[in-house]
């Protein structure tokens, strides 16, 4: 695994699909949130949220979109890609890009997560630890 990358593994559920048992689109943005989430927990070496919350902070989904380019079904197994795409002053982007059992593009994903201090209501700068982290994978 590429220092830039982070990967996991998942089996769609059966409960994961429509009718004709294709991949529920709105599952998509879960695995994103739930892959960008992994990612930040794997980079910062202790579980994300807990490191949010000890900085009274929230991080919001400033935009979230999804290519849906391959059907999924359910027991297909795919690896998910986890990237840096962009750090700024208060938001950062993950890039989320999932492969299908033959190697090909399933769909893809941009997170881009907002800083909010809890405590004050407003926009507020990544914390230094995780800017550091972002910014070093970034590069």
């Amino acid at each position: 695994m590429s220092e830039q990358h982070f990967v996991h593994e998942r089996t769609i559920l059966f409960g994961e699909c429509d009718p004709a048992g294709i991949l529920y689109t709105p599952r998509i943005c879960e695995y994103v949130v739930e892959s960008a989430l992994l990612f930040l927990t794997h980079i910062l070496e202790q579980p994300f949220e807990r490191y949010i919350f000890s900085q009274s902070m929230s991080l919001p989904a400033r935009n979230l979109d999804v290519d849906f380019l391959k059907p999924l079904t359910w027991d297909d197994t795919i690896k998910l890609y986890a990237s840096v795409s962009e750090v700024r002053r208060h938001a950062y982007t993950i890039l989320i890009t999932a492969l299908n059992e033959k190697g090909e593009t399933a769909f893809t994903g941009r997170l881009t997560q907002v800083c909010i201090s809890t405590e004050k209501k407003c926009v507020t700068s990544i914390p230094s630890r995780l800017r550091d982290v972002l910014e070093r994978l970034s590069a």
